[in-house]
């Protein structure tokens, strides 16, 4: 938990930052509404009320990561690093920590070449934008570097980003939109990862338009099943806030 005045690292049972002596009244890591006292998720938009998931794990194996690849100069490993650790850095409610971490990817990009990772910078810069405006600036550069020359982990980062910005938004038609992109993408060449992604999507937005139908319930738990089994415990995260919010 981070403290909403300083950006400190807090304990996290804290009331008050120990830095610079803030309350830490618990707020929602993703839209910053206030949570009631043991909320497993927060009531506004079902995010996980503790921000945890596979991003506290990852945290670290990432820090050490990055240490390497600095070490060792590995600037493409670097840059993917980095931009890992910003979506950790999100995730955990620092968005001041996570675009500085965005900036410093996209820096480093354009150093061993933008087409490395591509779109999937400007949507890391969209979910990490407060300002809707903004996100939308940054989606739609994104979604422009689409038309020409990247590379295919760029193409999914994106998709996958660009999805999680619209279902937060309420964008229904926008994520569903994406999902048919991202799954005409691996058309060609089938990629479980697309796959699921689309899936998970469609599963969510059917559930956000019309309700707990025992249709929807059963096919969202499936493809959350099938995301575990697959080892994309990260997209799990969003399929469970929402079942529980019903």
């Amino acid at each position: 938990m981070y403290c909403p005045a300083c950006q400190h690292e807090t304990l996290a049972n804290a009331k008050f930052c120990q830095e610079c002596g803030s309350a830490l009244a618990q707020s929602c890591h993703n839209c910053g509404y206030p949570l009631p006292d043991k909320a497993k998720f927060c009531p506004e938009c079902a995010h996980p009320a503790d921000g945890r998931g596979d991003f506290t794990e990852a945290d670290s194996w990432l820090e050490k990561a990055t240490a390497v690849s600095r070490q060792a100069s590995a600037r493409r490993y670097l840059a993917v690093n980095t931009l890992l650790l910003a979506a950790c850095r999100r995730a955990q409610g620092n968005l001041v920590a996570a675009r500085e971490l965005v900036e410093e990817a996209f820096k480093l990009s354009k150093e061993i070449g933008i087409a490395f990772l591509g779109p999937s910078l400007f949507a890391a810069k969209a979910s990490a934008a407060q300002d809707p405006a903004e996100r939308q600036h940054w989606l739609r550069q994104g979604e422009a570097m689409l038309e020409g020359d990247c590379l295919a982990p760029g193409r999914l980062m994106f998709y996958r980003d660009a999805i999680e910005i619209f279902l937060e938004q309420r964008s229904w038609g926008e994520a569903l939109r994406m999902a048919d992109a991202l799954e005409e993408f691996g058309r060609g060449e089938p990629v479980r990862f697309a796959e699921l992604v689309a899936a998970r999507t469609r599963g969510l937005v059917d559930l956000a338009r019309r309700g707990p139908e025992p249709e929807i319930i059963e096919q969202l738990a499936s493809v959350r099943d099938q995301i575990r089994r697959a080892g994309l415990g990260g997209l799990v995260l969003g399929i469970d806030a929402a079942l529980a919010s019903v």
